[in-house]
């Protein structure tokens, strides 16, 4: 298997621009937030992030659309080749941004017979588990989807799917299926296998408004907190070594496995936060630190909310 990677990669061919491209993403400083994540993790997306483009030959203009989509989460996202044709058009995943609960999609969509797509084109789509575990429960999740550009020069757009709160499967395959889309009449079926970010797991033993706390996770993307039932929260933030205090969007809440599961809340961060710089969690006025070494301390209340 390693002979065939090494194979693999001698056979990589930088153009001379990709190179000073690729120089250039060496030589600068990773962001402020995630300076734990490691620059080396950063380095390598950077080369898969070429390889990725030079091997689905994005144009210059859809390039530029999908960094300005994932923000400064491009160099977190992992590049994806998987694609299905319907109706004469063809929808190609080509980035996903992943943990435990959230997931962004990427996908381009080509009319292969005609002129269908547009900017303003209306797009429905899922992304769930290739294969469904069984006897889970009720569980729920959030889904959104918009095209977020279109390149009038190719005739291509640009497509992002996310998820909030990803129904338990049997294995990590994931797919997109896209249900509604311009003129096409059959719905699209893509398998793919995200890399999903490292999550930083904290086991919680806090009671907040007579509901137990489960655990905290947390990624570089947000911070989902898992109870035995519903607890107000409103004035969540997320406390950091450097005393900066975050106080990130709510973007799904559901249940997971029924009556027998636990209840979650997701929030998403705006930049990327590295989980290992992460203190403390405060539910409103109630305050809990999280130690070094990932467990958590004994909470206690504050004296005013967190600014």
């Amino acid at each position: 298997m390693f002979e065939a990677y090494r194979k693999e990669m001698d056979d990589v061919k930088l153009s001379e621009q990709q190179k000073e491209q690729l120089a250039e993403l060496m030589a600068a400083q990773p962001v402020r937030t995630a300076r734990r994540a490691g620059r080396t993790f950063l380095v390598a997306a950077a080369v898969c992030a070429l390889c990725a483009v030079s091997a689905l030959a994005l144009s210059p203009t859809l390039r530029q659309m999908l960094e300005a989509a994932q923000g400064s989460y491009t160099q977190y996202a992992a590049p994806v080749e998987s694609s299905a044709v319907q109706d004469g058009i063809e929808i190609r995943v080509i980035s996903a941004l992943a943990d435990n609960t959230k997931v962004v999609v990427y996908a381009e969509a080509r009319d292969l017979e005609g002129n269908r797509l547009s900017g303003e084109m209306e797009v429905v789509g899922v992304v769930q588990p290739e294969t469904i575990a069984q006897d889970i429960g009720i569980s729920s999740c959030t889904h959104w989807a918009q095209c977020v550009g279109y390149d009038t020069e190719t005739g291509t757009a640009l497509l992002e799917f996310t998820t909030w709160g990803l129904i338990p499967g049997e294995d990590t395959q994931l797919e997109l299926e896209v249900v509604c889309m311009a003129a096409g009449e059959e719905s699209w079926h893509i398998p793919f296998d995200p890399e999903r970010q490292e999550v930083r797991r904290i086991a919680l033993s806090d009671t907040v408004n007579g509901v137990p706390l489960e655990r905290l996770e947390l990624s570089p993307l947000g911070a989902a907190l898992y109870a035995r039932g519903h607890v107000g929260y409103s004035d969540v933030a997320i406390h950091l070594s450097d005393g900066t205090v975050l106080h990130p969007k709510k973007e799904w809440g559901g249940s997971i496995g029924g009556a027998e599961g636990p209840v979650s809340r997701y929030w998403s961060f705006e930049e990327p936060v590295d989980p290992v710089e992460v203190i403390g969690l405060s539910i409103q006025y109630w305050y809990i630190p999280i130690q070094a070494d990932g467990t958590a301390g004994p909470g206690y209340w504050l004296t005013e909310l967190p600014k």
